[in-house]
């Protein structure tokens, strides 16, 4: 039996989108830092032990497993009301055409519960976590979690069907943005269907990470190369300034495609970690022509322009301070060529074909009755 038959109709996939959070409810004269700001997003299945790579959320239909997203929302704005709302997609993200009613057997949107504050920490903050339960959906498939303040500020999303057969998408580690949808097997057989050759998805090889890892407000630290009180009143943490990695030989350290580890010595850190502001450089003789922005685990929840270095002519290097809570984060540099809207790291980390990688195939089944396709199997590589 394939890997695949052995999977099938058991998984769910889920996206995360917050961003509405950045801009929910600021009038439109204000300026663009009085947004609130989110931080510390993670979304894993309850009770699961860390991985060392960064997975897709995913939950077997029909189990008993709980999903589990928390934030924070940073500022000391109070409690806001928020809300989430859960919608089935298409395998490209389309919102799906079925009714709630079709693939949740309970309500598709609700109140978050209250959030807690912080305790004891330089940074206030409210703490939210969302459980979903795995017999809240009846039907596998692509899920839409967004998370809503009291205005509900959110556009909807183009509706569209997509063909019959068998649809695959391939993702490299657990990145979104990364995934390729394969077209023609070059072979079917008894055996299965073989992607070889121009039919393979087809990956930049990449590099590895630079990591910090900041704890507690004391050394020792991780990455850390001085320590500063920022005008926020925060622990402020410069890091090891770095330089482009591209055509440089392959550096072979360990190293976990952009991970994040949110821990503290001093107690929870769900409600007792504290943020501290990283200083972020990357020297460069003269800016490029293209942007600038970081990548990993910390990050992807994150709009662009709110992790985009900006170049400093005085330091000869791009620049970004960020609030990151306490934990172990890994980071690289992306480049987004001008006129383009892909990211790559071949410019600033370099190209290497030793460099490790974690890959999801995705496999989504439609027949010729259903009006909208299902996740049929998963297959973790």
């Amino acid at each position: 039996m394939s890997p695949f038959g052995m999977l099938r109709s058991v998984l769910l996939g889920l996206l995360l989108l917050l961003p509405s959070l950045l801009s929910a409810g600021v009038p439109p004269e204000a300026p663009a830092w009085a947004a609130p700001e989110v931080g510390a997003v993670t979304c894993r299945l309850e009770g699961q032990q860390p991985h060392s790579y960064p997975q897709l959320p995913l939950l077997r239909l029909g189990s008993s497993e709980m999903l589990r997203l928390s934030f924070d929302l940073l500022g000391g704005q109070g409690a806001p009301l928020l809300s989430y709302r859960l919608r089935l997609c298409e395998p490209d993200w389309r919102v799906s055409e079925l009714y709630a009613s079709e693939y949740l057997s309970g309500a598709d949107s609700d109140q978050l519960p209250p959030p807690r504050p912080s305790v004891g920490t330089l940074q206030p903050y409210q703490h939210y976590e969302l459980a979903l339960g795995a017999q809240l959906f009846r039907r596998s498939g692509n899920y839409l979690l967004e998370i809503l303040d009291e205005s509900g500020g959110l556009g909807l999303a183009d509706r569209a069907a997509l063909g019959e057969g068998l649809q695959l998408l391939v993702i490299q580690d657990g990145r979104w943005e990364t995934a390729q949808r394969l077209g023609q097997p070059s072979d079917e057989g008894a055996d299965g269907l073989s992607y070889r050759g121009s039919a393979a998805a087809r990956f930049a090889a990449g590099s590895g990470y630079y990591r910090v890892e900041h704890r507690s407000d004391r050394e020792p630290f991780q990455g850390v190369a001085a320590s500063y009180r920022s005008a926020s009143g925060l622990l402020g943490l410069e890091l090891h300034p770095r330089q482009p990695r591209g055509g440089q030989p392959f550096s072979y350290e360990e190293q976990r495609q952009g991970l994040q580890l949110l821990s503290t010595l001093r107690g929870e850190s769900a409600t007792e970690g504290d943020y501290h502001e990283l200083s972020f450089r990357l020297q460069c003789p003269e800016p490029l022509a293209g942007q600038v922005y970081l990548e990993g685990e910390a990050f992807r929840y994150m709009p662009l322009e709110r992790r985009e270095l900006r170049y400093d002519a005085a330091t000869r290097s791009y620049q970004l301070a960020l609030p990151l809570k306490q934990g172990y984060q890994e980071y690289q540099f992306v480049y987004r060529p001008a006129g383009s809207d892909r990211l790559e790291t071949a410019t600033l980390m370099g190209d290497h074909y030793q460099t490790e990688h974690h890959y999801t195939v995705l496999a989504y089944v439609r027949s010729r009755t259903d009006r909208t396709p299902c996740l049929w199997a998963v297959l973790q590589l």
